[in-house]
C-alpha cells in the first residue's frame, strides 16, 4: 500500500528529551543555547504509528532511548570505519 508510515513508539517526546538522550550517548556535557520561542515551534512531537501497525502488523520493539542508543552506536561504528 503506497503512502507514508510513521515508525515510532507513539509516545510524546520533547526536543529537550531528545537532546538529553543524545547528550548522554555522545558524552556531550556542554550547555545548549536556548532562544526565544518562535511561532510554529513544536514543543512536543507525537507520531501516530497506527497505519504501520494496521498495514504491516508492526509495533515498536524498543523504547525511543534504546533506539537512539542503538542508532548512535551504529553511526559511530560507521564513522570510525570510514576514518581508517
Amino acid at each position: 500500500q503506497p503512502g507514508r508510515f510513521n515508525i515510532s513508539t507513539g509516545q510524546p517526546v520533547t526536543v529537550e528529551q531528545l537532546l538529553n538522550a543524545l547528550r548522554m550517548f555522545a558524552s556531550f556535557y556542554g550547555m545548549p543555547e536556548y532562544g526565544e520561542a518562535r511561532e510554529g515551534d513544536i514543543r512536543v512531537s507525537t507520531l501516530d504509528p497506527s497505519r504501520a501497525r494496521e498495514t504491516f502488523e508492526w509495533a515498536a520493539g524498543v523504547s525511543l532511548d534504546k533506539g537512539l542508543e542503538a542508532t548512535w552506536t551504529w553511526y559511530m561504528a560507521q564513522n570510525s570505519q570510514h576514518a581508517n
